[in-house]
């Protein structure tokens, strides 16, 4: 096998690899934003932060998740905080933003009523979103350039 017979070969694995990405990353994304949406509508319950932290190590530079625990009514529960950026903070921004939650800090929190264990810190809109369709529309140009090349590829043959 030459090197444009390999090379066609990964193309057309990439033609079938990419739009099947593409959609389970778009049916995340859908998702996401449906459960948000969802929430809103959910009642309202007065919490409190009971311990807030994060994963990073002194060095890092990127990527650490900030998490904080909660009570409300009779229920423990655990989110992850983010600073809605693309590839998340390092170390200084993960202390910074895990001190906005210091313990006994009151929250107002939304829970689902027919299942009053599922619940989210009130807040405003999570950017997450945008972040994903960002990357879905990046992967969805791709998949249409590589679909496009190679039926043209498939034309020349």
């Amino acid at each position: 096998m030459d090197n444009s017979q390999a090379g066609s070969r990964i193309l057309k694995a990439g033609m079938y690899l990419v739009p099947v990405l593409f959609l389970l990353f778009a049916f995340n994304v859908y998702n996401d934003v449906k459960n948000y949406k969802r929430s809103r509508g959910w009642p309202i319950a007065k919490g409190v932060i009971t311990r807030s932290w994060n994963d990073c190590s002194r060095n890092s530079k990127g990527g650490c998740r900030i998490y904080v625990e909660y009570v409300y009514d009779k229920y423990h529960a655990r989110t992850e905080i983010n600073d809605n950026s693309f590839f998340g903070v390092g170390w200084a921004g993960a202390n910074a933003l895990s001190q906005k939650y210091p313990e006994g800090l009151p929250v107002t929190v939304r829970y689902n009523p027919d299942e009053p264990r599922r619940s989210r810190l009130d807040g405003p809109e999570p950017k997450d979103w945008r972040m994903g369709v960002f990357f879905l529309a990046v992967a969805g140009c791709a998949g249409c350039l590589l679909i496009v090349d190679g039926c043209s590829a498939a034309k020349n043959e």
